[in-house]
């Protein structure tokens, strides 16, 4: 396995990425065996909102001390979605936005494994010619 796939399945947002893609699959298997009720909208509800509490809140954070990303865009495309009744492109926006965050912190991951490799691989000790 992977370093980027225990990274995703070890980070608080790969988790929330694989529940918000398993979501998405429950949605579209209900709709194939011809389910259309309001429940079969709610796992992707759900997970929007458990994506975009968090996400709003360290905006807000952001907005105290100036550093807006474009997490702000992703919030924003997710509640107009949810406000236009298009729970699947929220529940693909939450998907992006959580998964992007896993996939930063498992490059974090491994750029600092890279690093403690090279510095355990550092000389620690020198010869002088002269």
């Amino acid at each position: 396995m992977s370093l980027y796939m225990r990274a995703l399945g070890a980070s608080r947002q790969g988790r929330i990425s694989l529940a918000t893609l398993a979501a998405i699959a429950l949605w579209g298997v209900l709709r194939i065996l011809g389910l259309d009720a309001w429940w079969v909208q709610a796992p992707l509800a759900l997970m929007c909102l458990i994506v975009a509490v968090p996400l709003a809140i360290a905006l807000v954070r952001g907005f105290a001390t100036r550093t807006v990303g474009a997490d702000l865009l992703g919030l924003m495309a997710m509640i107009t979605a949810a406000l236009l009744g298009e729970w699947l492109v929220a529940a693909v926006i939450a998907l992006m936005v959580s998964g992007g965050e896993a996939l930063e912190a498992a490059a974090s991951a491994r750029a600092s494994a890279v690093l403690d490799a090279l510095a355990r691989r550092s000389p620690t000790l020198a010869h002088l010619r002269l």
